[in-house]
């Protein structure tokens, strides 16, 4: 029997401002392959699962199905070579965890038994996921309020108080 995701100790959160694309699992296509709605396929970076024709393979693909067909997922996409030699895009893939936060699933998969790590050609390193699971937050953009717009009388008095204060600094020194 797995570990439930709950039991695992938490790494930390990161802003999903990391990410380069998200969107819904279309399609499952093995243990370590899958499909995004309006992406295309996504390889999960630096995991390998069996071979879809054995039954680890398809208890992997299985795995995979169960925790996130049809969920919206955060693709931190390999920035130094985007895509694999088959044309699938290289990622970390990340899936809800709860309503306000997703986990590394390559992570999971190494940790559950289901993936074996291989340091493939890309920006991530496997051995960073021995720790503790890595999950995100995830959290609004931040909103800074905008300033409510100054009359000139107030503009001018800004000025005035700035070239007051320059003065007197310039006076004593």
């Amino acid at each position: 029997m797995k570990t439930p995701v709950s039991s695992y100790v938490w790494k930390g959160s990161l802003n999903t401002s990391k990410f380069g694309e998200s969107g819904i699992i279309s399609g499952v296509i093995d243990g370590d392959t899958i499909e995004v709605e309006g992406i295309g396929r996504i390889r999960f970076a630096d995991v390998n699962t069996p071979e879809i024709e054995t039954e680890e393979g398809k208890e992997a693909k299985e795995y995979v199905k169960e925790l996130c067909y049809q969920k919206k997922v955060y693709l931190d996409v390999d920035d130094l070579y985007i895509t694999g030699k088959y044309g699938r895009i290289i990622a970390v893939v990340y899936i809800p965890y709860n309503e306000t936060h997703y986990v590394n699933l390559n992570q999971l998969l190494l940790k559950e038994g289901y993936a074996e790590a291989r340091d493939y050609p890309n920006e991530f390193n496997p051995d960073d996921w021995i720790g503790p699971l890595e999950y995100v937050a995830i959290l609004p953009s931040p909103v800074y309020p905008t300033p409510p717009p100054m009359s000139g009388f107030e503009f001018l008095f800004a000025i005035i108080g700035i070239l007051a204060t320059t003065y007197l600094i310039k006076r004593k020194g």
